[in-house]
């Protein structure tokens, strides 16, 4: 297949997959009560019908808060796991490196994967830590279960304070996405989503563990004026009864595309993000120890499919 063919193919894909997380998710969200809605109010317009300029312009700084990734665990872990774990060192990008991952298969169509709501639908939910309780009824969640837990997690993440550089939003709803997304990239850019996809070598294929060999390597200088050090903003799918995507965007921040092919045959179109200066990072941030680099050192992550990271389309 001809590379401009692919491409669009690949663009195509990933905007079936998010017109698919629009779809209704679970019972209508109407049910939530005159009562309840009364009660939230302007805290309710606060979080979820959010000015999206003001939250670029006043984004906070808080450098020893620790960075979300959906990655495991603040913890030290032996190095030569990294790849495992998603985590690269830059200079492990280059054509002929062969590191042990494993690429997962997401099916859009999947009753499990939560979907977004509509914009409307999403701002009558309250979404605060403060309305846990109320949460957990409005969504049949037993307090003390591990889906409980993840709301918990999830609001308290998008509750965080930002790092130091770092702004960030919580996205509810596509159309608050793409607000951030342009706010950020620049409202007369014309923006576009990369995510990684898997291309099995036949339709039995499952994801499993193994060596992948590099066979291209994209490195992307973007830049779009001497001004802008903001080139990428990224969103990671969070566990929640409805699609949330974390959406924030880091200074320094370098894209990386590879063509990677497994030994079982499987190529994959992985998309990597590399953060240049972790300085604002916590210091026992795992990944760290997952690398054995210094603090402040540049850190590459994979993409998983279904997370995007948006960019100015060329």
């Amino acid at each position: 297949m001809a590379p401009g063919i692919f491409s669009s193919w690949v663009l195509m894909v990933i905007f079936y997959l998010l017109f698919l997380m629009t779809c209704q998710h679970g019972k209508s969200m109407r049910e939530i009560t005159e009562a309840d809605q009364s009660q939230e109010g302007n805290k309710n317009s606060d979080n979820n019908n959010i000015n999206i300029r003001h939250v670029v312009e006043h984004s906070s700084s808080f450098p020893n808060h620790h960075h979300h990734h959906p990655y495991g665990s603040n913890m030290m872990i032996d190095h030569s796991n990294a790849s495992k774990q998603g985590f690269f060192r830059i200079d492990d990008l280059y054509v002929g490196k062969t590191l042990p991952m494993e690429f997962p298969i997401v099916d859009p169509s999947s009753p499990t994967l939560a979907h977004f709501l509509p914009r409307q639908e999403a701002e009558r939910i309250p979404f605060s830590s403060e309305r846990l309780p109320q949460l957990l009824q409005f969504f049949s969640l037993s307090d003390g279960s591990p889906k409980a837990k993840a709301v918990k997690e999830t609001l308290e993440a998008c509750e965080s304070k930002p790092l130091e550089g770092e702004i960030k939003l919580c996205a509810t709803s596509l159309e608050s996405m793409l607000d951030f997304v342009r706010v950020i990239l620049g409202v007369d850019k014309h923006v576009k989503p990369l995510t990684s996809t898997h291309v099995p070598k036949n339709t039995t294929s499952r994801p499993v563990l193994q060596n992948y060999t590099f066979l291209r390597v994209d490195k992307h200088e973007l830049t779009s004026s001497p001004s802008q050090t903001r080139h990428i903003v990224a969103c990671h799918r969070m566990a929640y009864p409805y699609a949330v995507f974390y959406c924030h965007s880091l200074e320094d921040s370098k894209l990386v595309k590879i063509l990677a092919v497994g030994e079982d045959g499987d190529t994959v179109h992985a998309v990597f993000v590399c953060h240049m200066n972790t300085t604002a990072w916590h210091s026992d941030h795992f990944s760290f120890g997952l690398l054995g680099v210094e603090h402040g050192a540049p850190i590459c992550h994979f993409f998983p499919a279904n997370n995007f990271a948006w960019v100015v389309s060329q």
